[in-house]
């Protein structure tokens, strides 16, 4: 996975930043703190979650393709999984699939990597002495182990995930809870995301955000 730059969302705005500017867009910003995405954002973890998922809904006797699967990589595990029982010509058991797509999940950790640009962008925000944060559709143990397998477990003080919000973004919940954990008003803190529900979550909260992208264009379909 390549990051190639961030598109910075302010409301309705948006503008291009290249990843040599990130910092200095950051303390133009004038934030106190930086909240991260994990899954796509810090950590590399496709891999690991495709597969975590396909185990459980092969057990089922079904099949998840791969493709469809990236389309939705923003969504929880929950919304991921109820999409596909609609798509599904077979009963499909989503509490069950859940339950084994986490059991799963501990057999694919080894495929679990950080993410270079953004690890290192993690590292400049914590040496600028701001808050740092991290806020997943991810449940905590899965989130605690995906960092712990990157080796980032130790930049991070502050993580809330579905566990603690109880709905996934797009909601605001999730950044809304962890802007309390920190202590900072929600204008404060920039959000870093690599999924439209992370923007729209962000947009809603109040929050300046980062979308990052992957191409070397930029160029990003909503």
């Amino acid at each position: 996975m390549k990051i190639s730059g961030a598109i910075l969302h302010i409301g309705k705005q948006q503008q291009r930043v290249a990843i040599e500017d990130w910092m200095p867009v950051i303390r133009q910003l004038g934030v106190e703190a930086v909240i991260f995405d994990c899954d796509g954002t810090l950590v590399d973890s496709a891999d690991a979650h495709f597969h975590s998922m396909q185990d459980a809904v092969e057990a089922q006797g079904l099949s998840m393709d791969r493709s469809w699967y990236n389309q939705r990589r923003g969504l929880s595990r929950v919304s991921l999984l109820s999409e596909f029982r609609k798509v599904s010509d077979s009963p499909f058991e989503v509490q069950v699939a859940i339950a084994d797509s986490i059991a799963a999940f501990s057999r694919h950790i080894p495929k679990i990597r950080s993410i270079g640009e953004t690890a290192d962008l993690l590292r400049q925000v914590r040496a600028a002495d701001l808050a740092v944060a991290i806020g997943t559709n991810a449940e905590a143990t899965i989130a605690r182990r995906s960092l712990e397998a990157a080796g980032l477990s130790g930049e991070i003080s502050v993580l809330v995930s579905i566990d603690d919000a109880g709905e996934p973004k797009p909601a605001p919940t999730i950044f809304l809870c962890a802007a309390k954990a920190l202590r900072i008003a929600p204008e404060r803190i920039l959000v870093i995301e690599d999924s439209p529900q992370g923007i729209d979550a962000a947009c809603a909260a109040g929050m300046p955000s980062f979308l990052l992208v992957e191409d070397a264009t930029g160029h990003f379909e909503r």
